[in-house]
């Protein structure tokens, strides 16, 4: 009895060192957005405004924190794109961000 207690505290250490590692790498967590609420949802902001910084939107922290981590890793906008290519960008990302 004891081995298997000592077997699962093991695991669930390993488990819990692996999540920790796995989200230590995130952008969320290195950079610190703040978190807000903004309208019906969750706002994960790195920056003064929405504007001039990244953000990520979701109807839970997690969503938002995992909306930021994709749009801290987006590419911005040229000049030089047509409108086609902005639109297709655009709904990629949108497409993106819902996954």
């Amino acid at each position: 009895m004891y081995s298997d207690a000592t077997g699962a505290m093991q695991y669930n250490a390993a488990a819990n060192d692996l999540f920790r590692s796995e989200n230590m790498q995130r952008y969320s967590f290195m950079l610190r957005p703040r978190l807000m609420i903004d309208g019906n949802q969750w706002c994960a902001l790195y920056g003064d405004n929405l504007q001039d910084g990244v953000a990520g939107f979701g109807d839970s922290p997690e969503e938002a924190f995992t909306a930021f981590d994709k749009a801290w890793t987006a590419k911005l906008l040229t000049a030089n794109k047509t409108k086609d290519e902005i639109m297709a960008l655009h709904d990629s990302t949108i497409e993106a961000l819902r996954r």
